[in-house]
């Protein structure tokens, strides 16, 4: 896999610098964005290209549905039409399965591979960086960007984009069919199509700025639990592989 670009020019991490919810995000946060997936960029199109087809796929067997209706409501019942229906819904059914899960695999492969290379460029930027880096920031902010962060790279990688591909192809492919049958059904189910539409812009309006307090609540509350542990950055770490020894206070005897 390509080297991951992970250090950006201010000292931060590429992840760190991406992640932050921005709610005046503009081109140069999408720059960053498409910097940091440029890695997975080949598997992303492949896996969206599987996606598509799988989703398209799935809307042959409610076709074969209706096709075998009409075959059943003939006189005298057309069996051949009624079994071509079923195996072309059935083989279109197995198509959009495949490719549903083929998709994910390919994203999921990618993702794991991603976020190892992804989290050993961090460290070994982490153990460069001056110590006044450290002192700029609590251990909860550190390991957020090293953990938390990356580990929310997986949404962005293995499911966003495919997810994003389904959610288009299904529609489209459904108001052409629509269109072809009887353009009239097709303008009446686009209404609550367009309802919905509103009703998810007028939901999602403050995201950016409750995202930014999200993001700015979750640094404390790492912040605090290491604090109230009482423990230096890498204390807890060191203790969960040492083993007990008689003396220490809490022991059972």
């Amino acid at each position: 896999m390509p080297n991951t670009e992970v250090e950006a020019s201010n000292g931060t991490t590429e992840s760190e610098t991406a992640s932050k919810p921005n709610k005046d995000a503009g081109p140069e946060d999408v720059e960053k964005v498409g910097r940091l997936l440029r890695p997975v960029i080949v598997p992303l199109v492949g896996a969206s290209l599987l996606r598509g087809i799988g989703a398209a796929a799935g809307v042959i067997p409610f076709l074969a549905v209706a096709w075998a209706g009409q075959a059943l409501l003939e006189s005298p019942v057309d069996r051949d039409g009624v079994w071509r229906a079923v195996w072309i819904g059935v083989i279109a059914l197995v198509v959009s399965i495949a490719g549903t899960l083929s998709a994910n695999l390919v994203t999921h492969i990618a993702d794991v591979s991603y976020q190892s290379t992804l989290r050993q460029r961090m460290a070994e930027r982490l153990g460069r960086v001056p110590l006044g880096w450290f002192g700029a920031r609590t251990s909860g902010q550190v390991k957020k960007t090293l953990q938390d962060d990356v580990s929310a790279m997986h949404h962005l990688v293995a499911h966003a984009t495919i997810d994003v591909v389904a959610a288009a192809v299904t529609p489209i492919v459904t108001i052409i069919v629509l269109f072809a049958v009887d353009w009239r059904l097709a303008l009446f189910t686009l209404v609550p199509v367009i309802v919905g539409i509103g009703l998810y812009s007028r939901q999602m309006s403050g995201y950016g700025e409750n995202m930014a307090a999200y993001e700015a609540s979750l640094g404390r509350v790492n912040t605090a639990v290491v604090e109230f542990l009482g423990l230096p950055p890498g204390t807890a770490l060191r203790t969960r592989t040492r083993r007990p020894r008689r003396g220490d206070r809490g022991e059972t005897r």
